[in-house]
């Protein structure tokens, strides 16, 4: 009898750690979901801010205001990198080592 309510005891066990253990990844996995569409967002916003920013100065060939965008959105800690393409997406050799 003893030996079974030790089996009993440890396959229970087994099955409240499997539940725990599902719940937590499926918690962990939803909350990182959650925080990659939280940052995403943010990133667009900054994205949308930069490109509103320096519109007329892209318009104008302003480099001093463009180099002066770059830098404003680079000391947010979020930003590794901030380029300024065109309208095709292409970011022109000669300017490349300006904005980077």
């Amino acid at each position: 009898m003893s030996e079974l309510r030790t089996k009993l005891i440890a396959y229970t066990v087994l099955i409240v750690l499997g539940v725990v253990g599902g719940l937590s990844a499926v918690s962990i996995s939803s909350d990182h979901r959650q925080s990659t569409k939280a940052f995403e967002r943010q990133i667009l916003v900054l994205a949308k801010t930069l490109s509103e920013a320096s519109s007329e100065a892209v318009y104008n060939l302003d480099l001093k205001s463009l180099r002066q965008q770059v830098a404003s959105i680079r000391s947010n800690e979020d930003a590794n990198h901030a380029y300024i393409l065109d309208a095709q997406g292409d970011l022109r050799p000669y300017n490349s080592s300006k904005f980077v």
